[in-house]
């Protein structure tokens, strides 16, 4: 498995965790299966969890019972839950004025859900630009034009939807040129602005090493702004969400950074695959940062 027996996983001990470990609670299991599989990872090392704001694409009979395992299980294991809000048929930087609202009303129904069961963070995917300028430039307003006027509007609003309801919000890097943000230094100069103020970056490594960056000098470059993490693995090609040691991802340099900055949030497994696989993963993230 590339990138993980070249480490050689460590024991752990001496290394006092700063950070969480989480998994993502894909809603793609019946009741029971669900709560059984989420309550086995927070019994064995977990003690955080991802919910997804799919109440928009998912029957109401569906979403509802997603929403009631979700809370049992927080029930019976005090996890804390963070909540990644829409992206399917979602753009919030649409060109289009009426499909925009609706996608920004979509992800203020996230936030509020976000409240409803607890979560402390939510993540957001804030689009695609329709365009992008292809002249070079240093500065993202200049690259996305009218588009960046349009994102900070809609984070603003976003923000303070998250801040009245009390819970934290966070952008995720994206990968494409057109997606709004993916290079960190854009990332940031979005958030330099006084509407943005409290809003937290949630760095995806895959995302990262998918749009040409090595995912620690994209940990380095966030820095203080770096709220979340995801971590899963991929061939280079397509966001795959696979298993670590699969793909190409440089996660030790990554988790050995995260170290380095005093990194206190979440260490999030964004992969659906069964818990003795997500367990092992886990091991070998402490094993990783143990040895940084």
């Amino acid at each position: 498995m590339s990138g993980v027996t070249e480490q050689g996983p460590r024991s752990g001990e001496g290394w006092d965790t700063p950070w969480r470990y989480g998994f993502s609670a894909y809603p793609n299991l019946e009741r029971e299966a669900f709560a059984a599989k989420c309550l086995t990872l927070l019994r064995g090392g977990f003690t955080a969890m991802e919910v997804f704001a799919v109440g928009d694409v998912a029957s109401p009979d569906a979403f509802v019972r997603y929403t009631e395992a979700i809370r049992g299980v927080v029930e019976e294991s005090g996890a804390r839950v963070s909540v990644h809000l829409p992206t399917t048929d979602c753009n919030p930087l649409s060109r289009n004025r009426r499909v925009r609202r609706g996608a920004v009303e979509s992800q203020r129904a996230g936030i509020a859900w976000a409240r409803a069961i607890g979560a402390e963070l939510a993540v957001l995917h804030l689009g695609g630009a329709p365009t992008r300028d292809p002249r070079p430039a240093g500065s993202a307003a200049a690259y996305f034009g009218e588009t960046w006027e349009v994102a900070r509007s809609v984070l603003h609003e976003l923000a303070l939807c998250a801040g009245e309801a009390g819970v934290a919000l966070t952008i995720e890097n994206l990968i494409g040129t057109k997606e709004v943000p993916t290079h960190p230094d854009h990332l940031l100069e979005l958030l330099d602005h006084p509407d943005a103020a409290g809003v937290g970056v949630t760095v995806d490594l895959s995302h990262a090493q998918l749009a040409g960056w090595e995912p620690a000098e994209y940990l380095r470059r966030v820095g203080p702004r770096l709220r979340h993490v995801h971590v899963n693995d991929t061939d280079g090609q397509a966001d795959r969400h696979w298993p670590l040691g699969r793909g190409c991802v440089a996660w030790p340099p990554a988790v050995a950074e995260l170290r380095r900055l005093g990194f206190a949030g979440t260490v999030l497994l964004e992969v659906d695959a069964p818990a003795e696989v997500l367990a092992e993963n886990r091991a070998w993230i402490e094993g990783a940062a143990a040895g940084a």
